[in-house]
Parts: structure tokens; sequence; C-alpha cells
């Protein structure tokens, strides 16, 4: 292998999955991710600051896979640049009670052609988090959709947020 070649990042673990630290700790961005992966025990949680579109948390050429809950301890932005650069989240997605004022938010930057999956519930605090997704910031989207589809599978049962939802 070439030492540019994208690898996957596959996480399994039987405890939490800890992206960040609350600094400048991007996924992809030096050299770019092929996937990412987590299994379906513990939470991911996002904590990568600060995170824009210009310097997304998470940078794959190809699927991102969530197999548990994530919570976002920060403003969460994850981007794919290929057509099988899918986003799926099989678990509760929920922002981290006592996140900072301001922070939270989801941005999805997605190439694939199927897009961003939500298989679990949106909001509701189920796993630690609040009791919705997204900051509550007076001129903040809790999810932004810059590209690509939204599903919704058939077991999500509740989708709560705190502000806007901007496709």
């Amino acid at each position: 292998d070439d030492a540019g070649t994208p690898r996957a990042l596959i996480v399994n673990t039987s405890g939490n999955s800890d992206f960040g630290n609350g600094g400048a700790d991007y996924l992809g961005s030096l050299a770019i991710l092929k996937s990412v992966t987590t299994n379906s025990t513990g939470l991911t949680r996002f904590f990568i600051t600060p995170s824009v579109v210009a310097t997304p948390s998470v940078t794959t050429q190809n699927e991102q896979s969530y197999g548990d809950g994530v919570i976002l301890r920060a403003d969460t932005v994850l981007t794919s640049t290929t057509a099988a650069g899918n986003v799926t989240f099989n678990g509760v997605v929920e922002t981290s009670s006592g996140v900072a004022a301001g922070e939270g938010d989801l941005t999805l930057n997605v190439a694939g052609t199927t897009g961003t999956t939500f298989l679990g519930n949106v909001g509701g605090g189920t796993n630690g988090g609040t009791t919705g997704l997204g900051s509550d910031a007076a001129t903040g989207a809790a999810i932004t959709v810059l590209n690509g589809d939204v599903t919704f599978g058939t077991n999500v049962t509740s989708v709560r947020i705190r502000g806007d939802l901007r496709i």
C-alpha cells in the first residue's frame, strides 16, 4: 500500500469511543479516511472543535457507519466525498447534556447516493444526552443538510431537535 492510500478506521470496543478532546482533532483532515465504522456497544462521542464546513469533524471517501448511540459534545460536521459515502446512525443521536451554549449541532455534507440514514431516534436523552439534538441557539440549526438525502428508518419513533432543520 502507498502511504497516501485512504484507510478504513474501524473502532470495536466494549466501552465508549471518544473522538476529540475539545481541540482540533479532525478525523481524515491530513489524510482522508476511506471509511469509519463503530460497533454496537457503548457510545460514540464527538468533541472536536471548531468544526465547520471548511474543517469537518470527520472526512471520508466512503461510508460512515455508527453502530452505537452518538453523543455530540460540540458542533459536529460529517463529510463524505464519493457516491459510496453514505452516513448511517444505527442508534440514538443526541446532544450531550451540559454542552457549552451554542454547541451540539449536526451538519451533514454527504455525497453518497443514499445520503444519511437515521435508524434510531433523534434526541430523547436515552444515552445521557439532552432531550433533543442541537444547541437551541436562537440562530442555529440543530441539523443542517448541505448535501445528500436524509432518511428515517421504520424503527424511528421520535425526532426531537432543539433548533431548525435546514435542508
